[in-house]
């Protein structure tokens, strides 16, 4: 079939991408919960958006890396 290897590594990126923005934000609106349920306001907001920061960036890296499909 013509043009279906540039189309799923067109996915791939759309994956990569949407990894790398929502996992700061699900950290982040986490964080605010768990802020608010244990009274402690800004700490575990800042730390879970920074855990979804570093995960969101490995999981970039890990796709990016992969070798493309010829095919």
């Amino acid at each position: 079939m013509l043009g279906s290897a540039a189309t799923g590594n067109k996915w791939k990126y759309v994956a990569a991408a949407t990894q790398f923005t929502t996992s700061p934000l699900a950290g982040a609106i986490a964080g605010h919960y768990l802020d608010a349920y244990f009274g402690t306001d800004p700490f575990l907001t800042i730390l879970l958006l920074l855990a979804g920061f570093i995960g969101g960036t490995v999981f970039l890296i890990k796709i990016l890396r992969q070798p493309e499909d010829p095919s």
